[in-house]
């Protein structure tokens, strides 16, 4: 059979979407409403798990904010009086929501395996409780990869993006290191 370079570039093209079409983002969009309220989840039992499409996100204490949250409204004076690299990281902004947190877990409601492949991570408000966060992608009860990010006390969201050992998971795990916290979003796994 015969194929000319168009039909291969066709080819290759399709097969790229449909692997690109089965990621998942775990985005935090729609857990708040407005850019002026955020909401508090705290336990310190049993976690309380969040369905995010086929998945299911499990905190133990968290507060969900709106993109760029502020703690109240500010006047476009006010907001034109911060200083330039402070006007959209009051809290940091990736353009969505985010989740604050120490710890969460991710796993496929079904229970079965998935990859990671990024996750964006920043630090709070001002770089204030800067830490250390170490995951963890189980493949099974007992064996699992582990990477550790260290804040680079820069404001913003920073992409953490995973290699090829990410695959076959059950479970991914972030913990922030002592009683630090920090801003999570767009968990990207399929």
């Amino acid at each position: 059979m015969k194929m000319n370079i168009k039909t291969i570039a066709t080819l290759i093209v399709l097969s790229l979407m449909s692997a690109t079409s089965q990621a998942d983002v775990i985005d935090f969009e729609g857990t708040v409403v407005s850019q002026y309220e955020y909401e508090v989840e705290n336990t310190t039992g049993t976690p309380i798990v969040r369905l995010y499409g086929d998945y299911k996100v499990s905190v133990w204490a968290a507060t969900y904010l709106p993109n760029n949250y502020i703690s109240y409204p500010l006047s476009d004076e006010q907001i034109a009086a911060l200083p330039a690299s402070n006007r959209v990281y009051i809290h940091p902004n990736n353009g969505s929501a985010s989740v604050i947190s120490q710890r969460l877990i991710v796993e496929r409601n079904a229970g079965t395996p998935f990859t990671a492949t990024s996750v964006d991570i920043a630090e709070k408000v001002d770089n204030i409780n800067v830490g250390q966060v170490s995951i963890r992608g189980y493949s099974d009860s007992d064996t699992y990869i582990e990477q550790t990010f260290d804040a680079d006390l820069s404001l913003g969201f920073e992409t953490l993006t995973f290699d090829a050992a990410w695959t076959n998971l059950i479970k991914l795990e972030f913990r922030v290191d002592g009683s630090n916290q920090m801003h999570f979003d767009n968990i990207v796994v399929n």
